[in-house]
Formats: structure tokens, sequence, C-alpha cells
């Protein structure tokens, strides 16, 4: 679709799997979670389009067309996931791939489902993130917020501040900045503006796959509390709130994330 090559990674055995992203991130988000995932499933971990070292399409940056476009992906690897995981904004584009059809005119049939910090409706995200990407994202200061983020000192507070655990080291560090100096800003404007404004809320509740929900209890991008309501909004979700934690990874998070993941996967 729109031409596009798509690059990333697969391997593992088990039910297939298919991981999507961060914001301005790459499959490379995953590598702490894959000593858990590869056993399990055979994952496919793409790097979205206009992120890392895919290409970016011809079509207009939305969330139904790049839900399209992983759609085309799996189709074109005879790999249709059983599994779906998704990281912040990777989390609304899975879901716009849970929404649309695939070839046959069907939504894909899930096993499980793990959502991480899911922007799943306008309420879930904190008013400042929501009016700031809408603000920022209009025709008139995209522009200028496109220079002020073409700058390496604003695009190393950005991933120290809001993406980075405190306790990350070098090697990881450096891999963030990468994929975000990699990053298309015209893709992640389209597809942030779209994630901040979509209500997922209907899908969700037809969801009848176990559902897995993480979040941070201080993290700066969605609202906590908000998101414990998937509980009540999905037939069989879990939201799992992790204590002092923020957006940022740290060696305890993510010992708790392999914890619980396998113990969800099986």
């Amino acid at each position: 679709m729109g031409g596009t090559l798509v690059r990333g990674v697969r391997g593992g055995a088990g039910r297939t799997a298919l991981l999507v992203h961060g914001t301005a991130g790459s499959w490379r988000n995953f590598r702490q979670w894959f000593p858990v995932l590869l056993p399990r499933c055979h994952v496919i971990a793409p790097d979205l389009p206009g992120f890392g070292e895919s290409s970016v399409p011809s079509v207009r940056p939305r969330l139904a067309a790049w839900g399209e476009i992983l759609h085309a992906l799996t189709d074109e690897l005879h790999a249709t996931p059983e599994v779906l995981i998704g990281l912040g904004l990777g989390t609304s584009v899975a879901l716009a791939y849970l929404d649309a059809a695939d070839a046959s005119g069907a939504r894909p049939l899930l096993d499980r489902l793990v959502l991480h910090t899911p922007p799943a409706w306008p309420g879930a995200v904190r008013p400042a993130v929501r009016w700031g990407v809408s603000l920022l994202g209009s025709p008139v200061l995209f522009p200028l917020l496109q220079l002020i983020l073409l700058r390496q000192a604003v695009r190393d507070w950005y991933v120290r501040t809001l993406v980075a655990g405190p306790d990350m080291s070098d090697e990881d560090l450096h891999e963030l900045r990468e994929d975000f100096s990699r990053a298309s800003l015209r893709v992640l404007r389209g597809l942030a503006v779209d994630a901040v404004r979509a209500d997922f809320r209907p899908l969700l509740s037809e969801v009848q796959a176990p559902t897995l929900v993480l979040a941070g209890d201080g993290d700066p991008f969605v609202e906590v509390a908000r998101l414990r309501q998937l509980e009540t909004i999905m037939p069989r979700a879990t939201v799992v709130v992790q204590p002092e934690a923020g957006h940022g990874w740290t060696q305890d998070t993510v010992a708790e994330h392999q914890r619980l993941l396998a113990q969800f996967l099986g």
C-alpha cells in the first residue's frame, strides 16, 4: 500500500504475535520483552511506516491507513496474528488494525491482546497532551514545531525526560535517540492527532479475547484512573497499574512486565 517498504524482525515459536511499537520508536522498543515473548510466540515486529528503517508511504498518515498497511503486511507474510501487542501510540495503530477488515472482509480473531498505556479514547488522554497535540499539529504551528524538533537538544530532552527510565543503559538511551532522529515528523503528526481524538471504546467492548492493560501510575500521557474503566468496558480485561512508575521503563518495571506477560501468555 502506497509503495511502502516495511522492515522489522520476526522469530520465535508458537502463536503468531504482531508487535506495534511506541511513539517515534521501532521494533527495538520490544527488545526487553523478547525473553518472554520468543519462547511463547512467533513474533512479527515491524518498524511502522515512517519510523525506524521502514519507508514513508505516499498516502496521508492516518490511523486507519496504517491499520490497513499492517493487514497488507500480515497477508504478505501469510501470518495472521493471534496475539496483538501495542505500546503507547502503537496501541492506537494496533486497534486501528483490529478495527479494519482483512482481505476476506472479516476482523481478526485474537487469542490475547496486550495494551501498554493506550490512549483508548480522548478522556483517557491527559488534557494537556490532548490539547497540545491538537494545537501543535495544526497547519499554522506544525512548521514551527518541526523546526524545534530538528534541534538535537530538544529531542534529547524529550527522550530523557518523558520516555527513558531513570536507570536506562546508555545503549538503550542511544537507541531511543536514534529512533527519534529517524522518525518522520509528518507521519508522527498525523497518527498522534488521530490518536488523541479516536474513541475505541465501541471496538474494545466487542473484544472477547483476554486483554492485559499496563500503565505506570505516574505516566505523563494517559489518565490512569480512566484506564481502569477498561475492566468495565471490556468483557475480559485486566488493568495493571505499576506504582511509582512513569512512561519510561526501569529494571523493576521490566521485570514486572516479564512476569505478567509470562503469566498472561501461558
